[in-house]
């Protein structure tokens, strides 16, 4: 029977995965095994779909590597195991040290930690123990683009299902970043840790800044046998990088098929009560993510909702799981704002399913809001080209200032105005898109025999 890897970092990305692998496995056609990298191996598994994980490859050299860093850098509180840890530094940072010598792995890793990894060498490796006939990835960079770089080098046929738009982001810091060391000691004595903020000018490091602009440049030129994309603007997002036109299908995202029934069945009563909010009053939810322009984007978001006291907006700021939300409490103290609300742990589809607005900066639950018919709206403060341009999609609209935010959501939510969203209606899923990029899958698994049977079976 032949065989279809799945590889995925993380547990929003499993989300796009694990509907194409239970279809897979019900149909019974192939032999489906999964790979989940940090917090992507409990949700995989969660799901009732066994799953590997990194800790499953370990060798002697990688955990010489590993265990030092991971001892200072895992999180106990975590799902992930300290034996994934051990294998997670020990495979990017020794491959790291075979690519750049150890003093620069070192300086890469302080500033940088995980985020820049490219373990290439690693997932050559993984597979050649594997072995699959097919490998399926979302969009991640480190072990998920390393997987598909692997593929191309053995010549093993291969899925990527863009969950984003198709773009390939340069990699930040995950970091607080600041101007000077007076300003980073601030920020250490109200309790945040060194290790979580950096100075912008260490970004700027040569060495540093040339092997991310190197692994940035070998991401952007990945050739998957086929990219499935949501939408036509991701197809033409990855055409525009001169990638073969034929090897993106739109099939819609998987990850999508079940957002009609949060929905339809997400209570706004009993959300509302969790929350403490008022159930009558609008309710904002900004959707908060890790990004170089995190601090910059909440000081307007903040600035703007002191604007609008008055209209009884209430602001719900859901963390990405990589955030604390130290950050936005203390910038929240500093301003004098009591009544925003922080929260993690509720799904983010069923926040969106209970907002009269959304916002991010770019997170892909703006996507998700367009799926649900909510209204967008996004920030983008530095004046650079936008990550996801919502508004160009047809399904946001983007402040660059905090008069600007306030002024479209008190038009949108007070004086009950609509947003210009002409593409909204566009993005509603019709449940199906799981089923297109599994026949995809199994196509691909098959497609040696069937070049050589001049057939479509397997």
């Amino acid at each position: 029977m032949k065989k279809a890897l799945f590889i995925c970092y993380g547990g929003g990305h499993a989300d796009a995965l694990i509907p194409v692998m239970k279809k897979l496995i019900a149909g019974k056609q192939i032999q489906v095994e999964a790979i989940g990298i940090n917090l992507a191996a409990d949700q995989i598994r969660q799901s009732g779909i066994p799953c590997k994980s990194l800790s499953n490859y370990l060798d002697v050299k990688s955990v010489e590597i590993g265990f030092p860093i991971a001892k200072k850098k895992h999180n106990f509180d975590s799902k992930v195991s300290f034996a994934d840890s051990i294998a997670y530094y020990g495979f990017t940072v020794g491959d790291l040290i075979e690519e750049v010598g150890e003093a620069n792995a070192n300086k890469i890793l302080e500033i940088y930690d995980r985020r820049t990894m490219f373990p290439v060498a690693t997932m050559l490796r993984i597979l050649e123990v594997e072995k699959p006939d097919v490998i399926v990835t979302t969009t991640m960079n480190r072990f998920e683009a390393a997987a598909l770089r692997a593929a191309e080098i053995m010549n093993i046929p291969s899925v990527k299902i863009e969950d984003l738009i198709g773009k390939i982001n340069k990699t930040f810091p995950d970091k607080i970043q600041v101007d000077s060391e007076e300003e980073k000691e601030s920020l250490v004595a109200q309790g945040i840790s060194k290790a979580n903020i950096v100075l912008k000018a260490d970004i700027m490091n040569p060495i540093i800044a040339s092997y991310c602009e190197k692994v940035y440049q070998t991401q952007l030129k990945i050739q998957p046998t086929v990219f499935a994309v949501s939408c036509d603007f991701a197809k033409s997002v990855i055409e525009s990088r001169g990638l073969d036109s034929k090897s993106i299908i739109v099939t819609g995202q998987p990850a999508f098929d079940q957002h009609p029934y949060y929905l339809e069945n997400t209570s706004r009563d009993e959300i509302c009560n969790e929350l403490g909010l008022n159930l009558y009053h609008p309710i904002v939810v900004f959707m908060s993510q890790p990004c170089a322009e995190r601090e910059d984007i909440f000081r307007a978001l903040i600035a703007a909702y002191k604007d609008l006291k008055d209209d009884n907006i209430q602001l719900v700021v859901k963390l990405h799981p990589n955030e604390d939300g130290k950050i936005q409490r203390i910038m929240l103290q500093e301003q004098g704002v009591h009544d925003v609300v922080i929260c993690k742990n509720i799904d983010a589809r069923s926040l969106i399913a209970i907002s009269d607005l959304v916002m991010t900066a770019y997170s892909t639950t703006g996507i998700e809001a367009a799926v649900m018919g909510k209204p967008l709206v996004y920030i983008n403060v530095s004046g650079e080209e936008d990550h996801i341009p919502f508004d160009k999609m047809g399904i946001g609209v983007r402040c660059c200032s905090s008069k600007q935010i306030a002024e479209t959501l008190h038009t949108f939510l007070i004086e009950n105005k609509e947003l210009n969203l002409p593409m909204i209606h566009s993005f509603k899923t019709d449940g199906k898109a799981s089923e297109r990029v599994a026949n995809i899958v199994i196509k691909l698994a098959c497609l040696k025999d069937n070049e050589e049977k001049g057939n479509d079976a397997c």
